[in-house]
């Protein structure tokens, strides 16, 4: 249809330019539509829709200029008209209503901002028109004429700040963060498109508007631009909320919030910065040392932009060149051979798995055979610290890794990956692993890590669980997020929350699903489980898999079942809300829903993982598996008092050790008694050993020859009490100690006497 409509247009604008012509004049433009019809009917639909636009604002200007006396007079009327209709449906829509009853201020200062700068050109007119003078006079001897530069260079600088250097930044912080492992697309794309609309937002529509105004429009504009860029730079570079991570479609962890003093200072910074932009623009000479300034600064920002581009062109390079997933998606187990399976829940808390099985009774059942560690400790905050010892036991723990300072922490992660793969794959197992955390410590795994190992068939598996997106429209989403990501950036503290709209950047759809993908991902693969299970008669199986659900708390799910269906309606499960007690001990969900939505994902989690098992127990495999669920590290989110542990024996402690509290459960073979909880002391690096236990004879780690057993304990464990989680710089030999305190516990994780500061 696209293609149809654009055709009518440019035909009905020959019909009316040509009018009074020969027919040859009149057939030479019908002739180029149809055209332009042939050339662009297999063009994308935002082109066609963009050329279409464009065709018909031409026509309509060219009418309004042909036929209107006035012309500037009638499209400020005409703007000034859409700002009536949009201050009614406001009044009358009752949105103006619901912000007062709910007290958002901030919504109803946004819709105010709005309101004005729609009736800026409209007032402008009319004072002019009706003065006849220019609202800011010139410097006294410059030219009563405005130059142009006064308007192109605040609209280049804007232009380049949002449109090129804050999605630069953003994209190369973290490239691969931006790639659909399943549906390649290259994230520098997004910075294209971001840029191209930005040139159209600032340089076309604002000399359009620039074109409309009288001489001292021109000038109160120029002067607008000015302290719009200078303002966007004060609120990019230092104010800022703390958000947490950043999605691929540009959602954050957390909403951003700005304290009481900040918004004050914010608001106090921003009117000297305006009001200084005033007083330099009316003084001789001055507003042309400030251009000047100003185009030094978009140098400055082009040449930044250009270094951190060939930053992320070279981390996407590498990624290009690395090996794909195998495409056989599948879980292979046997019915008389022996099954591993080794689950990583990333960022499970062991402290929340009592309160989930008191909830749903049913889990007791699903665990049958399951014990249950909750003195559990990892070596570390994050994924990059807690990850290898999961995987490949002692030599792995923080600690242990700094002392092999003669090797690069990216060998010893894979490494890592590789141990339990490697000795089952050499014992005749077949190994499929799904999702391994940072493999080639790159944030989309690099299979090629397995490539030397046959018997090691890897892929990507929660990148497949896309629901009702396609891959078309999650890159449209990310484009608009991303400009709108920027806007937001540059807005003044006390907008930005309006500007990101719980995620949805001022969309009119529904954000809902599509815009916490990475969490319907998760849940997906784990609701999915049974799917790709494949059951043989024979054989012996290891199967390994990280999982990030509990990592997502984006969202509530829908109660009682735990089920995320696309719109969640908890009407009636109100009490599921509050806090919990158990055993005397109190779980604080009821002051963030930040803690809630952690306590869902987790509880999620536990029961799609369960009805998987149910589904081995039908199928007669249950008896034959053995299970292990371990995270890689907690999170210090406050909901246990009793994990808020400060003092100790002439220490000065002050941690939650819920940012190290992992989960960790066990089920072995023929193992069907009921569910058990030992409290003995574990670290998630004890999984390896229980992986191989009495099933693989002298097992050693195949990169360094030492025994994989729970030796590296009896002592205690170190831990890296440090938040730096970039692996693009946090890469070297060693974890540095600057990166963050260093803790030795032993015996009892809850018992702050011990604890101890080494580092």
């Amino acid at each position: 249809m696209l293609p149809i409509a654009m055709t009518l247009v440019n035909i009905s604008s020959a019909y009316i330019y040509t009018k009074g012509c020969s027919l040859r004049e009149k057939l030479q433009p019908v002739l180029l539509a149809l055209l332009f019809l042939a050339v662009l009917y297999h063009s994308p639909s935002g082109l066609v829709l963009y050329w279409t636009l464009n065709n018909i604002f031409s026509l309509v200007k060219n009418l309004v200029v042909k036929t209107v006396k006035k012309p500037k007079c009638f499209l400020a009327a005409a703007i000034g008209a859409l700002d009536i209709i949009y201050v009614i449906r406001l009044i009358y829509g009752g949105i103006i209503r619901e912000c007062a009853a709910r007290g958002d201020n901030e919504a109803l200062l946004f819709y105010a901002i709005i309101a004005l700068l729609l009736l800026a050109p409209c007032m402008s007119y009319i004072y002019t028109a009706k003065n006849g003078k220019r609202m800011i006079k010139a410097a006294p001897g410059a030219s009563s004429s405005v130059s142009w530069k006064e308007v192109i260079v605040p609209e280049m600088a804007l232009t380049i700040l949002i449109g090129l250097m804050v999605p630069v930044t953003v994209i190369s912080s973290a490239p691969l963060d931006f790639v659909d492992p399943i549906y390649y697309y290259n994230p520098m794309n997004y910075i294209v498109f971001s840029f191209t609309v930005a040139i159209g937002m600032f340089m076309v529509w604002g000399n359009v508007l620039a074109g409309m105004l009288t001489t001292g429009g021109k000038r109160i504009f120029g002067l607008v631009l000015l302290g719009a860029y200078v303002g966007s730079l004060l609120d990019y570079f230092f104010f800022r909320a703390d958000v947490g991570v950043l999605s691929m479609t540009l959602q954050f962890e957390r909403l951003p919030h700005f304290g009481r003093d900040n918004r004050i200072w914010n608001i106090v910074v921003l009117t000297l910065c305006f009001g200084s932009c005033v007083l330099f623009w009316k003084k001789r000479n001055m507003h042309r040392l400030c251009l000047n300034i100003v185009f030094v600064t978009i140098l400055a920002m082009v040449v930044l932009a250009g270094k951190q581009w060939i930053r992320a062109e070279q981390v996407i390079n590498r990624y290009e060149n690395t090996e794909k997933a195998d495409e056989r998606i599948e879980i292979k187990l046997s019915r008389n051979g022996k099954n591993v399976i080794v689950i990583m829940l990333d960022r499970a808390i062991g402290g929340i798995l009592p309160y989930s099985f008191d909830e749903k009774k049913e889990l007791y059942e699903m665990y049958e055979g399951f014990v249950f560690y909750p003195n559990t400790a990892s070596t570390g905050l994050h994924t990059n610290y807690g990850a290898p010892a999961l995987f490949g036991g002692y030599e792995y723990t923080t600690g242990a890794m700094n002392r092999r300072d003669d090797v690069l922490l990216a060998q010893k992660h894979d490494e890592a990956l590789l141990v339990m793969p490697v000795i089952f794959g050499e014992a005749g197992y077949q190994v499929r692993v799904a999702d391994p955390p940072y493999a080639g410590y790159q944030e989309i795994s690099d299979l090629s890590i397995y490539r030397d190992y046959p018997y090691i068939h890897p892929f990507y598996y929660e990148a497949v669980f896309q629901e009702s997106s396609t891959p078309q429209e999650r890159i449209g989403l990310t484009e608009r997020n991303l400009l709108f990501y920027c806007l937001y950036r540059c807005a003044p503290g006390i907008l930005q929350a309006r500007v990101y709209d719980g995620g949805a950047y001022l969309s009119a759809s529904e954000g809902g699903f599509t815009s916490q993908q990475n969490m319907f991902r998760s849940y997906g693969a784990l609701k999915s489980l049974k799917e790709i299970t494949v059951i043989e008669e024979a054989g012996d199986n290891l199967f390994m898999m990280d999982n990030n659900l509990p990592h997502q708390p984006y969202l509530p799910f829908q109660l009682p079942d735990y089920s995320l269906p696309h719109s969640v309606d908890n009407t009636g499960y109100e009490d599921h809300f509050l806090n919990r007690t158990l055993d005397g001990k109190i779980m604080d969900i009821e002051s963030n829903d930040y803690n809630l939505y952690t306590y869902h994902c987790n509880t999620a989690a536990l029961l799609r993982l369960g009805e998987w098992f149910e589904y081995l127990k039908q199928e007669g495999i249950y008896d034959n598996t053995r299970i292990i669920i371990a995270a890689d590290h907690g999170m210090e989110l406050g909901m246990f008092s009793y994990m808020e542990l400060k003092g100790g024996v002439g220490q000065d402690i002050d941690i939650d050790a819920e940012g190290v509290n992992a989960l960790l459960m066990y089920k072995d073979f023929d193992s069907n008694g009921p569910f058990s909880i030992d409290g003995s002391f574990m670290t998630n690096a004890d999984v390896p050993s229980l992986a191989v236990r009495g099933i693989i004879g002298h097992p050693t780690n195949p990169f360094t020859g030492h025994v994989i057993d729970m030796s590296g304990k009896k002592d205690g464990i170190e831990i890296l009490w440090a938040h730096n989680t970039d692996i693009l710089i946090n890469n070297g030999y060693v974890f540095e100690p600057k990166e963050g305190p260093w803790y030795h516990v032993k015996d009892d994780i809850f018992d702050v006497n011990n604890w101890q500061r080494i580092k």
